[in-house]
């Protein structure tokens, strides 16, 4: 690294002519060495996928519950202050503009 902290320039070149033998080393294995590198990338690939699958799965889940729970009714709740539940604990039937609405 230089005095500034940017990585010189020998060693982005290095670091590039590197590369460029790793690929040149496994596409001249001929068939099978193509093959090779066609496995590896699928695996990696895969692996990575899978990775963000797994991490995102609690999310999900949690995402699932809150929905279930916001849609859940409560059929049981009690009036402040009261041990029986209220006399109406579900959703009413009425009229709205001419349209039956349900509950809520």
């Amino acid at each position: 690294m230089s005095a500034d902290g940017a990585p010189r320039r020998g060693a982005i070149a290095r670091w590039a002519g590197e590369l460029a033998l790793g690929m040149r080393l496994s596409v001249t294995g001929g068939r099978s060495g193509l093959a090779r590198l066609v496995m590896i990338g699928l695996g990696v690939g895969l692996g990575a996928a899978m990775l963000l699958i797994a991490a995102s799965v609690p999310t999900m889940v949690a995402a699932y519950d809150t929905r279930a729970a916001a849609r859940d009714v409560d059929w049981g709740r009690r009036c402040p202050g009261a041990a029986t539940p209220c006399s109406s604990t579900g959703p009413t039937r009425s009229t709205e503009a001419g349209r039956s609405t349900d509950g809520w």
